[in-house]
């Protein structure tokens, strides 16, 4: 898991800036940039797929259907689509407060763990979109004091 050592690097850097058991402050959850990029994704805020193909590029088939090159997506998004936090007038009044507690869990996760896949070798499967066979379980370990 490599991209996993960006997420550690980072927190690694703010728990070295603190003394003792000093709490994260404001300042550090704003340092925490690609922890949060990684939550966004997760929570589906930020899609890995973004800028992704609208029109058929070529003609192909699906589940017996065949769908000609030109074609173009014309659903709309369902009103009822779970959009984290919302947006626009109706923007959560709690978002940067849940953003808070997603950032200090990662940290702590992240600082007082080591994980390790307990199936080293899964695959991914790529329907709807690409994720991880066996939805990635983990065994955690408490760092020693």
């Amino acid at each position: 898991m490599p991209f996993c050592t960006f997420l550690e690097t980072e927190q690694n850097d703010i728990l070295a800036a603190k003394e003792g058991h000093e709490l994260l402050c404001w300042e550090d959850l704003r340092k925490m940039k690609y922890s949060w990029s990684v939550a966004s994704e997760v929570l589906g805020i930020w899609t890995p797929t973004r800028g992704t193909f609208r029109e058929a590029i070529t003609d192909f088939n699906y589940e017996g259907y065949t769908i000609p090159k030109g074609s173009k997506e014309t659903t709309v998004q369902s009103p009822y689509t779970f959009v984290p936090f919302g947006g626009g007038p109706r923007t959560c009044p709690g978002a940067e407060y849940a953003k808070m507690v997603i950032l200090a869990f990662v940290h702590n996760v992240v600082t007082k763990f080591r994980w390790e896949k307990k199936i080293p070798e899964e695959g991914i499967t790529h329907y709807p979109s690409p994720m991880p066979a066996y939805q990635l379980p983990l065994h955690l370990y408490p760092h020693k004091c």
